[in-house]
């Protein structure tokens, strides 16, 4: 504070008093992050995606909710690896910020990009790309009935079931006419 500055830090304190004077509004709490404990259960899927291997690890909360994923792709160094593994983490962290997978998962469902084409999971027969597949398994293995089926995302069994009652049928499939479906989709 220098004669020559001091008309300008003076200044800066009578901006301050008027902003301090000023009464205060309250301000929304900062979302919480809500860690998964460090011992946790685990769903692990493998799968094959076109010709691309794939491992889904989702780690679960105490109260069976999706809490991570992490996704290993078998092609190692590739672009396609590095996006799984940034999909992956950016994924976990919204879940644990409180986004709800349905979001999550609508945004992922329906994408159309590199590898794609048949799957080796007997109830996700055809995938448009590893995305819509990740998004469709989270999709079974989390999401009930009803709300998979909003989405668009129904099981082998399920799609049966719904191609019997728009015949008029409303008995169950027979088993052969599931084994033959997966026989006709593989």
């Amino acid at each position: 504070n220098c004669k020559a500055a001091q008309p300008l830090s003076a200044l800066g304190t009578e901006e301050k008093k008027t902003a301090d004077s000023q009464p205060k509004t309250e301000t929304a709490a900062a979302p919480a992050r809500n860690r998964l404990p460090r011992q946790r259960q685990t769903l692990t899927t493998s799968s094959q995606v076109g010709n691309t291997e794939l491992y889904l690890h989702a780690g679960k909360y105490d109260d069976e909710t999706l809490g991570e994923i992490f996704l290993k792709i078998g092609s190692s160094g590739s672009t396609l690896e590095g996006f799984a593994n940034a999909l992956g983490a950016i994924t976990s962290i919204a879940l644990q910020y409180g986004v709800p997978i349905e979001v999550i998962i609508a945004k992922m469902l329906n994408t159309s990009f590199g590898t794609a084409g048949m799957t080796d999971d007997p109830e996700l027969r055809m995938s448009s790309s590893v995305l819509d597949y990740v998004a469709r398994r989270l999709a079974l293995d989390f999401l009930d009935t009803n709300t998979r089926t909003a989405m668009g995302v129904t099981t082998t069994q399920e799609r049966i079931a719904q191609v019997n009652a728009a015949e008029g049928s409303s008995q169950p499939a027979p088993r052969e006419a599931v084994e033959e479906v997966d026989a006709i989709a593989s």
